[in-house]
């Protein structure tokens, strides 16, 4: 890791704003740091064929926990994570090559987070 990627992940854990308790699809639960984010994403529809409107286009939440990577080892859709006494699943992950991974989440594992998760088949 080059020194300014070194810097960038140093200056990134010390402003962990968000404990998460995690638990794995097999194994005991565990406590994580990290930053937790929910921004809104754009998603638009298009139209059907034949049908008169061009679709529509509207936000979403999708809530994100950005963890140290040692953290994520054998992750899979089938973890959870509560932050603040919710619970989400994760739907998909992202390491960024600096130690650190993304955790995308969503509400629930079978559809749509409701407009605060990521829907689950999206990856």
């Amino acid at each position: 890791m080059n020194r300014f990627a070194q810097i960038v992940r140093r200056a990134l854990i010390l402003t962990w704003d968000t404990d998460a308790l995690v638990t794995p699809e097999q194994g005991e639960p565990f406590h994580v740091e990290g930053i937790f984010n929910n921004p809104r994403t754009d998603i638009e529809t298009k139209a059907r064929r034949g049908e008169t409107n061009v679709g529509s286009v509207f936000q979403e939440r999708s809530p994100v926990l950005t963890v140290d990577s040692k953290h994520c080892e054998g992750i899979s859709k089938k973890w959870t994570i509560k932050i603040n006494d919710r619970v989400y699943f994760v739907a998909r992950w992202h390491d960024d090559g600096m130690g650190l991974t993304e955790l995308w989440l969503a509400e629930n594992q079978e559809g749509a987070g409701n407009g605060n998760g990521l829907p689950w088949a999206q990856q």
